[in-house]
């Protein structure tokens, strides 16, 4: 009655071996259950057979620490159910070796080059080209240690959905039609050549819901839309170091802005330089230009723009500077934006002045 089997007459049941379910070793002959990972790679899920299977000799998977080496890998354009060239629901580190390609031509809503539930961690001497998809690279957190991230076609290309975007080095080209590089907590730089870049109206090319944060190396930012920003930090934006060029609508734009070392050039339409609550430079060479004609561009605005030191070159057709500017480093203003017309000395003042010149300078002599 089929609940139970019986053994008569000698003979026994034959048992079914479902062949797609157990890997067999030739050399120890001998069968084992597949285990299924939770990583897609093109389209095909991961298990304990094919992680590295010689078959394709262009991606491999160590699952104890988590790792897929990309060797020349490929997946042209497959997806699969995932929605995504490598998909994982998991922590994933990614090391890199030579050129690999993974792309996805939809543009749905959830459509990724590039998809980890988790952690995302790049590695290797390699580059990995990401292209298409809604969102290119997608993480909870993303972390570049080394190699080359070049992203394109998307809407947005790097994107931590859930803390940081960390740079710690290598070559990183994230460039989006809304956001290059876009984190819901920090963008942090701490060295490494980055690029970003973003096209489409009022968004920006680097997109951080709290800080960026730049230590060291060298940052090319481009927003080219007719508003927006090239770096947008909704709290604040730090530079500690290394060099940072921006242009966009405004070139920074955050609530507060604080420069203490490096070489900054911020270009914007309305503004280079625009901390909403303040500006706090007290080293580094900054260079901050408003474009449009008219008097509301301003080549640094805050609420407060506070000048200890560093060299300082700010002009806009507005002015230079606006509103109130504590210097404690005397400087040099002009009445136009070249520099050429009504040279006047900017005295010390620790109560804060408002300064009526379209081009200023501090200190009045530049350090070397």
């Amino acid at each position: 009655n089929g609940t139970r089997v019986e053994n008569r007459f000698g003979v026994r049941p034959a048992l079914k071996l479902d062949l797609s379910k157990v890997a067999f070793d030739s050399t120890t002959k001998t069968f084992s259950l597949i285990t299924k990972y939770p990583l897609w790679v093109g389209g095909i899920q991961v298990t304990s057979a094919n992680a590295t299977d010689t078959s394709h000799s262009s991606w491999s998977y160590d699952r104890d620490s988590k790792t897929l080496t990309l060797n020349g890998y490929n997946n042209n354009g497959n997806v699969g159910d995932k929605k995504a060239g490598i998909y994982a629901e998991e922590d994933l580190d990614i090391v890199t070796v030579g050129t690999n390609d993974v792309s996805n031509n939809s543009n749905g809503s959830y459509d990724r080059a590039i998809n980890v539930n988790g952690t995302l961690i790049f590695k290797g001497n390699g580059t990995m080209n990401a292209k298409g998809g809604k969102r290119s690279i997608v993480a909870n957190n993303v972390t570049i240690e080394s190699g080359t991230v070049k992203v394109s076609d998307g809407d947005y290309g790097i994107c931590a959905e859930v803390d940081d975007v960390t740079i710690n080095g290598g070559v990183v080209n994230g460039n989006g039609n809304q956001i290059g590089l876009q984190s819901n907590h920090d963008v942090i730089i701490n060295n490494g050549t980055v690029t970003a870049s973003s096209t489409s109206g009022n968004s920006s090319a680097i997109k951080a819901t709290n800080d960026v944060i730049i230590k060291k190396g060298t940052v090319t930012v481009k927003h080219t839309g007719s508003g927006g920003s090239g770096i947008l930090a909704e709290n604040g934006v730090t530079i500690q170091g290394g060099s940072v060029e921006t242009t966009g609508y405004v070139g920074i734009n955050a609530g507060s802005v604080t420069i203490k070392a490096g070489s900054v050039k911020a270009t914007g339409t309305l503004a280079g330089i625009a901390g909403a609550n303040g500006v706090d430079i007290s080293g580094g060479t900054i260079d901050a230009t408003a474009t449009a004609s008219g008097d509301q561009s301003y080549g640094i605005y805050g609420n407060e723009v506070i000048i200890k030191g560093g060299n300082v070159t700010a002009s806009g057709f507005g002015n230079g500077i606006l509103i109130n500017v504590k210097n404690s480093i005397s400087g040099i203003g002009w009445t136009n934006t070249a520099g050429t017309e009504g040279k006047a000395s900017i005295p010390i003042s620790t109560e804060g002045q408002s300064l009526n010149y379209k081009k200023v300078q501090f200190p009045d002599a530049k350090i070397a």
